[in-house]
């Protein structure tokens, strides 16, 4: 597959051999079309987009999505293991607290995926769409469903995660274990 798609950029560019005028890629027996300025547009502007993004989720006025996030994350607690977790919600402090346990953690915006789901709405948005005017009518319906999934998607698992993880603590396993294996194992199966 990788091979096509090579013979086709190169049958289609024979005359630059670095950067071609326009780039063809073919997918399912469909060309797509992409020039110079829209790649150059996408590597400037999906860094930029999505640092802005998590900045915009990092807000201070931002925090309801957090302290719903963690009341979700207490009411599964108490539903699937029957941990009675006691959030506590602040303006400075969002913290869930686990019973029989001197453990406790503080929630940011880290904990709901924030940083994943900024960089796949930079890459989404940043996307240009390809020149064929038949493939172009619906690109932002298809990208409004994209970002959607990934958001559901990205929240959910990171969700499931911290449910897992204060889980396991509560019933004795060391935090900083579970903490970080848990992060590099989700941010690797949401990218993927």
């Amino acid at each position: 597959m990788g091979e096509n798609l090579i013979k086709n950029i190169q049958i289609e560019n024979k005359n630059n051999k670095f950067l071609p005028e326009r780039l063809v890629l073919q997918w399912s027996g469909i060309k797509y079309t992409f020039s110079k300025r829209s790649l150059i547009f996408f590597s400037f502007s999906m860094p930029i987009l999505g640092s802005l993004i998590y900045l915009f989720l990092n807000m201070s006025f931002n925090s309801w999505v957090t302290a719903i996030f963690i009341k979700q994350v207490s009411y599964l607690l108490d539903l699937i293991f029957n941990i009675k977790a006691r959030v506590v919600i602040n303006p400075d402090l969002i913290a869930i607290y686990l019973p029989n346990s001197s453990r406790s953690g503080r929630v940011l915006t880290s904990c709901y995926g924030a940083e994943v789901i900024s960089i796949f709405i930079g890459i989404i948005l940043a996307t240009s769409s390809s020149h064929d005017r038949k493939h172009d009518m619906n690109i932002i319906w298809r990208k409004t469903k994209i970002i959607i999934i990934t958001i559901l998607s990205t929240y959910l698992s990171y969700m499931f995660r911290i449910v897992l993880m204060l889980a396991f603590v509560h019933y004795g396993m060391p935090m900083h274990i579970i903490h970080d294996s848990s992060y590099y194992l989700i941010t690797l199966t949401s990218f993927i």
